[in-house]
């Protein structure tokens, strides 16, 4: 799979980490191109996760919410805030589901039209678990 990533954020950046530590020998993510107005801050981030020819950096002109993940761990685990690790993990979870032909869908489609048990295991090893809490009989 081929992925051009625009922009590199902090969501941005965080995808690019997420995906890279997801397929880090390039079994089913073939090239990332990272994209930013601004290509220092592009090269930056493509170098921080390898750089050259899987993970370029190009400069294209394409013209907060509640957290439940403890901002100190994401910190430590992804280098970004919490936010920006939760915004950027269904992303890659998702690529990887493409990329793995786990979901075959094809078109735009919202996140609803697709099987969600392939997505909440991967939540557990993107590090972000997920439950149910019934805090009505506690």
């Amino acid at each position: 799979m081929k992925v051009l990533l625009l922009g590199t954020g902090a969501v941005g950046e965080a995808y690019t980490v997420l995906t890279k530590k997801a397929d880090p020998g390039g079994q089913w993510l073939e090239k990332l191109v990272v994209a930013d107005f601004n290509l220092d801050r592009a090269k930056e981030v493509a170098d921080r996760i390898g750089g050259g020819k899987r993970f370029p950096a190009v400069r294209v002109d394409a013209g907060n919410q509640d957290q439940v993940a403890d901002n100190e761990e994401c910190m430590n685990k992804f280098n970004c805030q919490a936010v920006a690790a939760q915004t950027a993990v269904g992303p890659a979870i998702a690529t990887e589901l493409l990329a793995k032909g786990i979901w075959q869908n094809a078109g735009v489609l919202p996140p609803e039209a697709f099987e969600p048990d392939p997505f909440l295991v991967r939540m557990a090893v993107y590090g972000f678990p997920y439950g149910i809490r019934d805090s009505w009989n506690e």
